[in-house]
């Protein structure tokens, strides 16, 4: 089991990176001691959980950390889910706490989720038997695909962000639906490989506080993704500084599972038709959660 501070230490370069201040040496001095305690306090919550996983489940454990990062949340379609049999659940990639919510939901066990590598995460022992790291090296990406494939042929359960990076927030940035346009084809190979896997859609909304986009240092990055992902990191380092505050109530819809039977012939593509499929679940959450038609 590692220690918090090696933990703590892989934090504070996480952040110093996403707030382009890796490299400033000057920059790295003067804010690496204000991000010394959320880091500390995140390891020891990571921690705990990972403990918690071989104690009470995944899911109980998700179930248990949430609480640090959102004020409840709201829920449509969770009795969608199969409980059994191979299962992909393909969702929107808003960021913080969209992964530790979705897992929380699904009533799996053995779940898998594809996420990128990072030293945090490969550092906690159980959480890592749960995760599939993804990279965008070619031969590193066919290895994803092959364990995705067998874990899928072992009847397991699948959570993956075809995105594959960061995505706005349905319920305050514009863009959302547009970024379906530049989603993985893996999908359709999963379910070529392997026909008899359930298809469950996830969107999520309302993870971030809008207040953090304004936040100082989220201007000075150029791209959309990237002061979206430095609100992010802020909107989870005030959480964890003032415990209680700052947290949102994140909503989440999933769909009727379908199988790639239904989907198009061999021969003919399916990503247009997983795609359409993902659009229409955009729509039904936007429409049941109230969420402005002009934001999406």
């Amino acid at each position: 089991m590692p220690h918090v501070s090696t933990l703590s230490q892989y934090v504070v370069e996480e952040i110093l990176l996403t707030v382009g201040l890796a490299q400033n040496r000057w920059g790295r001095k003067l804010t690496s001691p204000f991000f010394a305690l959320p880091s500390r306090r995140l390891s020891q919550i990571a921690l705990a959980f990972d403990a918690q996983i071989e104690q009470v489940g995944l899911r109980a454990a998700f179930a248990g950390v949430l609480p640090h990062f959102a004020n409840g949340f709201q829920v449509w379609g969770e009795k969608n889910i199969p409980e059994h049999g191979p299962l992909l659940v393909i969702a929107n990639h808003p960021g913080t706490v969209d992964s530790i919510l979705i897992s929380s939901l699904l009533p799996r066990e053995d779940l898998k989720i594809v996420a990128g590598f990072s030293p945090f995460t490969q550092a906690l022992p159980t959480l890592r038997e749960h995760l599939i790291f993804s990279s965008r090296e070619l031969n590193q990406r066919a290895m994803v695909i092959r364990a995705g494939i067998q874990h899928l042929k072992a009847g397991g359960a699948m959570l993956l962000f075809p995105g594959g990076r960061i995505e706005p927030d349905p319920a305050c940035l514009p863009g959302a639906c547009e970024s379906l346009a530049t989603w993985s084809r893996s999908v359709e190979l999963f379910l070529r490989q392997v026909p008899e896997t359930h298809l469950v859609g996830a969107v999520v909304s309302h993870v971030l506080l809008p207040q953090f986009l304004h936040h100082p240092l989220v201007r000075f990055r150029k791209s959309p993704e990237a002061r979206q992902r430095v609100a992010e990191f802020f909107q989870t380092i005030y959480q964890l500084m003032f415990p209680k505050r700052y947290l949102p109530t994140p909503r989440v819809s999933f769909s009727e599972p379908v199988c790639a039977g239904i989907l198009p012939p061999t021969g003919k593509e399916m990503t247009p038709n997983i795609l359409a499929f993902v659009r229409q679940l955009f729509h039904d959450h936007l429409t049941y959660f109230g969420i402005a038609a002009s934001v999406y």
